[in-house]
């Protein structure tokens, strides 16, 4: 029995969702469970949702729908075939589309620099507080450079005037 996590991230490149159901289950159908759950926590309605191909289907298009979602882009030739051909060659869509390897990233760092891919723990609860405290180390580093990097460019913008 092994688990599959799934997350979500922010425009400003923070994780803001996490689950972890249980075995191998199939990404489509954590995709709407975790928007709700990423809603209901931040009280926002994303004006994105962009996910691959796993995550495809008629019925998770149509809940992204009623949740009043502008762009819902999902990747592939299966999402291509359930998104309007305007809608597919949009601005919009095709700017999601390249943004979806962020989550790709985010995925790799995690794995990489917080060996997000492996668990000491036994048990769905112990493992989601493992993989918790993981993102949360991940969430603060991006902080981290995020405010370097901003006080970087407010000494700079200082200096050039």
């Amino acid at each position: 029995i092994g688990y599959k996590p799934q997350i979500a991230r922010s425009g400003g490149g923070f994780i803001i969702g996490l689950l972890l159901p249980q075995g191998n289950a199939p990404d489509a159908q954590q995709l709407i469970p975790m928007v709700i759950d990423v809603m209901s926590r931040t009280q926002v309605i994303p004006s994105v949702v962009s996910v691959d191909d796993g995550y495809a289907s008629l019925d998770n298009k149509k809940a992204l729908n009623k949740l009043e979602i502008d762009v819902i882009s999902i990747n592939g030739a299966k999402g291509k075939a359930l998104t309007a051909a305007a809608d597919w060659a949009s601005e919009e869509y095709a700017d999601a589309r390249d943004k979806r390897s962020a989550v790709e990233s985010v995925m790799f760092t995690l794995k990489d620099g917080f060996d997000f891919g492996e668990v000491a723990r036994r048990g769905l609860e112990a493992v989601y507080a493992e993989q918790l405290e993981k993102v949360l180390a991940f969430n603060l580093c991006h902080l981290a450079r995020r405010l370097k990097a901003d006080a970087k460019a407010t000494s700079e913008r200082k200096a050039a005037a």
